[in-house]
């Protein structure tokens, strides 16, 4: 897990080049933090983050990047993408309990 991370920051390192050393606008980034806050998850809770809004926002996302000539562009919406992802993880997050090392979902 430290190699993934290590490999991680150096494609943010990387990035921060051309993005303003603001690692905010660096993918890497937003990969990295989904990476760690996805990696107890299970295909159970990623079934319950893709509703239908979600996959449509997910492929809005993947239909403009492969759209896209211009590298930076296509980094931007990346991240843009990545951010999105984040945030409906960290939304499901907030329902999850943990129960004997087992994650349960809290029904509304």
């Amino acid at each position: 897990m430290e190699k993934i991370i290590e490999q991680f920051d150096r494609q943010i390192k990387t990035e921060l080049k051309y993005n303003s050393n603001d690692k905010k606008k660096c993918p890497s980034y937003w990969s990295k933090l989904l990476f760690l806050e996805t990696k107890e998850f299970n295909r159970y809770n990623w079934k319950i983050i893709q509703t239908d809004e979600y996959l449509s926002n997910k492929d809005y996302y993947q239909r403009i990047i492969k759209g896209l000539d211009d590298f930076f562009k296509k980094q931007e919406m990346l991240t843009e993408q990545y951010k999105f992802i984040y945030d409906s993880v960290m939304e499901h997050k907030k329902r999850l309990t943990k129960i004997n090392g087992e994650m349960y979902y809290e029904l509304p």
